[in-house]
């Protein structure tokens, strides 16, 4: 096995994603209005009759997937802040019911990148609740979604078509796989057979996929294949199980320069003296959940329930009723 050092990885919280105030689009393969647009409301949609519901978003970009009555996961470096709104909409079309709630605060999940974010109110039950998976893990093996189908999401090259306000509608949805890996504390990640090493260990566990190209033999290329850009930074990964999505992650970093990074994606090592074929694929990291559920179920229960207007006692109304009463005979 080959190793490569590259020099220069971008993360989204420190780099990329600074620029947190630019429109690029998720670079989505064959990408269409119909096939990829969730608010173009096209029966071709990739995710099909997957419920998008629980992935809301603020007018100036940011992610929030909801997990609880009124929680949702987002990246700490690129969250809602407090009163601001985030928008869900029920269904995927643009002139349906949505809800729009102001964040009542939220937490980072120490040593990572996970933000939990809570409202002061219930979510609308209309609002998908998804789970994420719980698996504590030190390889992509230990993740069960080893090379597992999932969904991306990001900003669409359509823009804000779909009206809404800001970014609320701006949501587009690609393919992948979970392919590779960087473990907590360590330098490497696989690459297609070859492992390209960082200057400094990873901060916690993340998922790794890669934008692979038509022809790649190693991994499978996906007819709509994507890769994260600038402004997706906090959106979901998620994998399939039955009719439910499950999400694995939280977007993160991205890994651009000079093509990405280096990786035997066209598997065509023969015998001793053929060359290494080395090609560079652009790649996307995100937060891995399973290893920090501790974290997270600690942060939930260390949050105030939704405050809520308690319904008035009987004693309460019979006495406005009698005030009513005197107020009336006082008029007469």
């Amino acid at each position: 096995m080959n190793t490569v050092i590259p020099k220069r990885l971008l993360r989204l919280g420190v780099v990329a994603f600074f620029t947190q105030g630019l429109s690029s689009a998720n670079d989505v393969s064959n990408h269409s209005a119909e096939t990829n647009d969730r608010f173009k409301n096209d029966a071709s949609l990739i995710s099909g009759n997957y419920d998008l519901s629980g992935i809301g978003r603020t007018a100036d970009g940011n992610w929030a997937t909801r997990i609880g009555d009124n929680f949702f996961l987002s990246a700490n470096h690129f969250h809602s802040g407090v009163g601001e709104d985030v928008t869900f909409h029920s269904s995927n079309d643009p002139s349906g019911p949505s809800y729009t709630y102001a964040t009542a605060g939220g937490m980072a999940i120490s040593g990572t990148d996970i933000w939990l974010g809570y409202f002061n109110e219930s979510i609308d039950s209309s609002i998908k609740t998804y789970s994420y998976n719980t698996t504590n893990a030190n390889s992509l093996a230990d993740t069960g979604v080893a090379n597992a189908d999932v969904l991306m999401f990001g900003n669409s090259r359509t823009g804000n078509a779909y009206g809404g306000v800001g970014r609320t509608r701006n949501f587009a949805v690609a393919q992948n796989q979970a392919e590779s890996w960087l473990e907590e504390g360590t330098t490497g990640v696989n690459v297609a057979g070859v492992t390209n090493n960082f200057s400094s260990g990873s901060p916690f566990d993340q998922l790794v996929t890669f934008k692979n190209e038509s022809g790649d033999t190693v991994h499978s290329f996906q007819t709509y294949e994507g890769q994260l850009q600038s402004g997706d930074s906090g959106s979901p990964l998620m994998s399939f199980a039955g009719n439910e999505l499950i999400l694995q992650g939280l977007a993160y970093s991205i890994a651009t320069q000079n093509g990405g990074l280096t990786g035997n994606f066209i598997d065509t090592f023969g015998p001793s003296p053929a060359p290494d074929p080395f090609e560079q694929r652009v790649t996307s990291f995100y937060s891995y959940l399973g290893s920090y559920d501790t974290g997270i179920q600690s942060a939930i229960k260390n949050t105030p329930p939704p405050t809520t207007v308690p319904e008035p006692s009987s004693s309460l109304l019979l006495a406005l009723g009698a005030v009513g009463f005197f107020l009336k005979r006082k008029r007469a």
